[in-house]
């Protein structure tokens, strides 16, 4: 016997599908023959296509303070054992109101679990959102759908495997001889971005890299470094930022070069938008050293400096939004030297350089246009601009 089903959800037997031009088939157990068979009960749950996803289930990353889609299949189950859906990754469905369990089998390659509220990690929770409560839901969680409405969020908490942690290092040092500078005063903060929680006032010394172990924040921006102040005869990045993809017993450096006065010097980001050729000063933008720290956020048009090595410039698409632009990047074919450009909308432009002996290897460039610029208007400011351009 063959179903097909279009645009529904759907139960056989014990199991459950959401689908979109699903097939079910099955054979009964004397394989087609003529035999007499035993009655097989076949319920078939059809959903409107009209029909509200009243349900928004999902995991929740504690390491990153952020929701996600799914770390696993849920099932779920009537308070008389039937069998609602089963081992599906949609994170939205509907169910008529009653009273439900919902299990979550953890399948993903992130080395994330449930939430153990007995491990440092969920201590640590405590400290950082004292009014979140949080509750063991390995066994699955319990709710009543009252007029279309869920009594509770249907969202499973993560937390690290293995209670792992993570821990950073602080390299600060002098640009030119790339020893290590005593006396530089540096503030640890974080989740910069959320709760801003302070973990250590340092000073730094002339003998061993700054290590802090003990680190549960993962992501973006996880950590910053700010830089409070430091010895006399030299200039640094006022903070610096550093990225955590998972906890996983990592130790993330975080790099503070010191750049000697004497050996400083001068460099410019310039923008231009676009839409009338010509440069605007006062746009932030961000500079990142080769392993995608910040190393500081200045302004367009205005001086400042740097020390050799690779960077990449980038628009702060906020600062360019208060403006009322939106940024574009120009990028040059570098495998032929091709005097072409190849362009597109991003939310960010971006330049990559290297400075030698002070000097960028050349003009940092960045482009934005108004925020109100049509996609043709943009080709046609290209082509006029930049004869050179192409579409490709």
């Amino acid at each position: 016997m063959d179903i097909k089903l279009n645009n529904y959800s759907a139960q056989v037997g014990p199991l459950t599908w959401i689908c979109r031009n699903c097939r079910y088939s099955f054979q009964d157990s004397n394989n087609g023959s003529d035999q007499d068979s035993d009655t097989k009960d076949l319920t078939v749950r059809l959903l409107s296509d009209d029909a509200e996803l009243n349900i928004d289930a999902g995991c929740f990353d504690w390491t990153k303070g952020d929701s996600e889609s799914s770390h696993g299949m849920f099932t779920v189950t009537s308070k008389d054992g039937e069998i609602f859906y089963q081992n599906i990754r949609a994170n939205d469905f509907a169910l008529p109101d009653g009273d439900y369990h919902i299990d979550l089998k953890r399948d993903t390659d992130y080395p994330l679990t449930f939430l153990d509220l007995d491990s440092d990690f969920a201590k640590y929770l405590a400290d950082v959102y004292p009014d979140e409560t949080f509750t063991d839901q390995s066994k699955g969680i319990d709710i009543t759908v009252k007029d279309g409405k869920p009594d509770k969020d249907v969202f499973f908490d993560f937390g690290p495997i293995d209670n792992f942690s993570n821990k950073i290092t602080i390299n600060c040092f002098d640009a030119d001889t790339y020893e290590l500078v005593e006396g530089a005063e540096l503030t640890v903060i974080e989740a910069p971005d959320a709760y801003a929680k302070k973990i250590a006032d340092v000073v730094t010394n002339a003998d061993d890299i700054i290590t802090i172990d003990s680190l549960y924040r993962a992501g973006d921006n996880a950590y910053k470094v700010i830089v409070n102040k430091v010895p006399e005869g030299y200039i640094a990045p006022d903070e610096v930022t550093i990225s955590s993809y998972n906890i996983t017993n990592a130790t993330n450096e975080i790099t503070i070069p010191l750049i000697p006065e004497e050996k400083a010097e001068e460099v410019t980001v310039k923008v231009h938008n676009i839409s009338n050729n010509k440069e605007v000063d006062g746009i932030g933008v961000k500079i990142y050293d080769m392993d995608n720290n910040l190393f500081a956020e200045v302004k367009s048009g205005e001086p400042f400096v740097l020390t050799d090595g690779g960077y990449t410039a980038e628009i702060d698409s906020d600062s360019a939004a208060e403006k009322n632009f939106h940024a574009l990047s120009l990028i040059r074919n570098v495998e032929t030297f091709d005097p072409k450009y190849t362009w597109w909308t991003q939310n960010h432009g971006t330049s990559m350089f290297k400075v030698s002996g002070g000097i960028p290897d050349h003009s940092i460039d960045l482009y934005i246009a108004d925020a109100d610029t049509t996609a043709e208007e943009l080709e046609n400011y290209v082509k006029e601009l930049y004869p050179e351009a192409n579409m490709d």
